[in-house]
């Protein structure tokens, strides 16, 4: 986009900003209540797992989970933490479905190409539960790491669970731009504009990790200006490499 495009259309660029920002707020926001509002039941969960676990070896208790499961103040618990994460993830959805597909309208707006609003809609929220999936498996993944007996080693888990993000990033990102499924094409140029972009995005995102570990502000001041503006560019410039 050159620069006079950006005067032109900085109304749109600016929504697209607060978008992402209301994306991150949330997703931040969400985070913080369950760590507050949660933290208490995960401490009580994890000690009466832990007796359960005493009491069963003591007494030769093949069966933990029949334990805990007879247990009414670990089922309370449990129950209040499966409802809270259940909340907060219908609460990231909503917000995701919202600014995504405001995002990806305001993308077709500018590079001058056409899909039905309620069509990215309902593809933003098939990103959004296939990225549930990807975190599932790449939960279950780091849990096999880190069990007694793992079947596969730690760097084999990190490229896998790598390839897994990639793949779901790729096949999204496809969905949305391509104005239509049966056109989608994964020629070499869309692959390699999609690759460097998604690799400065994932360093974007790093750099906002190893900040925030330092210094909040300093994080929060990096993503309003160097990485919502780069998402925004990465949406245009991938749209228009779709072609």
């Amino acid at each position: 986009m050159k620069l006079k495009e950006v005067g032109r259309y900085w109304k749109e660029l600016g929504l697209s900003w607060l978008m992402d920002l209301v994306m991150l707020g949330s997703l931040v926001y969400v985070n913080v209540a369950l760590l507050v509002q949660l933290g208490p039941y995960f401490q009580n969960a994890l000690q009466l797992i832990q007796d359960a676990s005493e009491r069963a070896a003591k007494e030769e208790i093949p069966n933990l989970n029949a334990l805990l499961t007879n247990n009414q103040m670990f089922m309370n618990n449990f129950k209040v933490i499966v409802t809270g994460i259940l909340v907060a993830v219908l609460i990231l959805l909503v917000v995701w479905v919202i600014t995504q597909t405001i995002n990806w309208v305001i993308t077709y707006r500018l590079t001058k190409k056409k899909k039905p609003w309620w069509k990215l809609a309902l593809q933003t929220l098939l990103a959004f539960a296939l990225l549930i999936v990807a975190n599932l498996i790449a939960a279950s993944i780091f849990q096999d790491t880190n069990s007694i007996m793992p079947t596969i080693g730690t760097s084999t888990a990190v490229f896998l669970i790598v390839l897994i993000f990639l793949a779901w990033s790729l096949l999204t990102t496809a969905v949305l731009v391509f104005p239509e499924i049966k056109k989608i094409r994964l020629r070499k140029p869309f692959v390699l504009r999609w690759l460097g972009i998604t690799a400065v995005k994932a360093v974007l995102i790093l750099d906002v990790f190893w900040l925030a570990r330092y210094n909040g502000t300093a994080a929060a001041v990096f993503c309003v200006i160097i990485l919502f503006p780069f998402l925004t560019y990465g949406r245009l410039a991938i749209a228009k490499e779709s072609r």
